[in-house]
């Protein structure tokens, strides 16, 4: 994927979360679950992708951040923020089958995991992804 489709992407499930925040956590958890492991997925590949870690012509897959072990051995370069970023990714997929596949979860770990995402969001944002 280009790096233009990319951005396109993000903006689609940024959207798409905004959405979900605004119409319910407890009614989208499904659509929050999903959204945001797609969408800090395709911010990891711009970055790469930009930092010429990356082929455009590959991609990463979520699963592969199951545990840190597992993520370092899918993502084998040094950038910025590595370990922070690697690390709030797998606890952000830590969570993600729940929402997605499971039972209706409380409000307050709906809105943990939106502020987990806001975290990488941020972090993704100071190395310049979605300024681009």
């Amino acid at each position: 994927m280009n790096l233009e489709s990319h951005k396109r992407a993000i903006e689609e499930r940024l959207r798409a979360i905004d959405r979900a925040v605004i119409d319910g956590l407890e009614r989208n958890q499904r659509n929050l679950g999903f959204n945001v492991s797609v969408v800090v997925i395709d911010m990891l590949e711009v970055y790469l992708h930009r930092e010429g870690h990356l082929s455009l012509s590959a991609s990463l897959n979520h699963e592969w951040f199951s545990s840190v072990r597992r993520a370092n051995e899918h993502v084998v370069w040094d950038f910025q923020r590595k370990e922070k970023i690697i690390g709030l990714i797998v606890r952000m997929e830590e969570k993600r089958n729940i929402l997605v596949y499971g039972r209706p979860q409380v409000r307050k770990d709906l809105e943990a995991y939106l502020e987990l995402f806001n975290e990488i969001k941020e972090a993704f944002h100071d190395l310049g992804v979605l300024d681009e």
